[in-house]
């Protein structure tokens, strides 16, 4: 669980089964690994996220909320 007020907040390669990232402003973003399911919930921002494409098993769940801000992983 990760949550901030104000700032960046920046993921990559981390090992774990589920994220819960909250930020009213601040941009979030890294690279997770391939088959991470992404929930994504923004009032204003840009949102780009990997889907998970049919067949692949999910290995992970991210859950992001943010108020304004955008949303980039690789």
């Amino acid at each position: 669980y990760v949550k901030s007020n104000t700032g960046k907040v920046l993921l990559n390669d981390c090992k774990a089964n589920k994220f819960f990232i909250k930020t009213n402003t601040g941009k979030v973003c890294g690279k997770l690994p391939i088959g991470t399911l992404f929930t994504v919930k923004t009032n204003t921002g840009k949102i780009e996220v990997p889907q998970i494409k049919i067949g692949e098993e999910v290995g992970a769940i991210c859950e992001i909320k943010t108020n304004t801000g955008s949303v980039k992983f690789q």
